[in-house]
């Protein structure tokens, strides 16, 4: 499974950037609670590229196989001639990428997140190559989105089981 959140480089005006920036934080919490109750980690990356909106990409990940993780990004990453960073998990991506700079991070359950300052060429799906590879979920026809398209009921139908399964995380419940 394979959550998209898209999300506007410029929020509304009634919105600040530091409450929007809260929010997402806190849906990441709730996701990660959730699935942590499906006996499930969750990675989530984030690519700023060749895109007018921010695309945060969520997915459960059985946890058998949530230790290779880090390393298989690590060695994909190295294959592909892109450099990771670490990122302290109390750190601000703003003090390790520049502001209008594009970039890739991948944000891990526990220890330090993996960031890549994008310059010049990037695999639109690298993140999604490297869960997808068979060192982990071992689903090669899902690297590509347009591979995994459902239909329009099928979509609906996904989305409102979610939605009921996710209800007792789901902060917004208490707006």
């Amino acid at each position: 499974m394979f959550l998209y959140f898209l999300l506007d480089t410029f929020p509304p005006r009634w919105i600040s950037l530091r409450t929007l920036l809260l929010k997402l934080k806190t849906f990441k919490k709730c996701l990660r609670q959730y699935f942590h109750s499906k006996h499930q980690t969750c990675v989530i990356f984030e690519r700023n590229f060749r895109s007018p909106h921010l695309q945060l990409q969520v997915v459960p990940v059985s946890g058998a196989v949530s230790e290779d993780i880090r390393e298989e990004f690590r060695t994909s990453a190295a294959k592909e001639g892109i450099t990771l960073l670490e990122m302290e998990r109390d750190q601000l991506l703003s003090d390790i990428v520049p502001h209008k700079t594009p970039y890739f991070l991948i944000e891990f359950d526990s220890g330090p997140h993996l960031v890549h300052r994008i310059k010049g060429r990037f695999p639109l799906q690298f993140g999604r190559q490297v869960l997808a590879s068979s060192n982990l979920l071992n689903v090669p026809g899902r690297v590509d989105w347009k591979a995994c398209q459902a239909s329009k009921e099928e979509e609906t139908e996904m989305a409102c089981t979610f939605r009921r399964k996710f209800q007792p995380y789901d902060f917004t419940r208490e707006l």
